[in-house]
């Protein structure tokens, strides 16, 4: 048995972000780390028009599309941390 044999054994370490169709302007890319493990994470990016959104300040609200995207800073205190932009549910809010 080669090396090849044995990589191609392994899981990778994180897995690309799953195609996901573009509403409107924006999409949301999420790349999913250590998937399948305890110490899962996520890191989002935005992209606005194919390009990606940065310099975000942390609890910055985008609203566009009839979607809203937080960003949640880029910091990753843990494995299992998410981190960057992340969508969150519009509309039927309570007050």
């Amino acid at each position: 048995m080669g090396l090849r044999d044995v990589l191609g054994r392994l899981r990778p370490r994180s897995a690309p972000a799953p195609a996901r169709p573009a509403h409107g302007a924006y999409e949301l890319r999420v790349e999913l780390l250590h998937a399948g493990t305890r110490s899962e994470g996520r890191i989002g990016r935005l992209y606005r028009g194919g390009v990606e959104v940065r310099d975000g300040v942390a609890g910055e609200v985008v609203e566009a599309d009839g979607r809203r995207f937080t960003f949640l800073g880029d910091e990753r205190p843990h494995l299992w941390s998410t981190s960057g932009w992340t969508e969150e549910p519009v509309g039927d809010e309570e007050p």
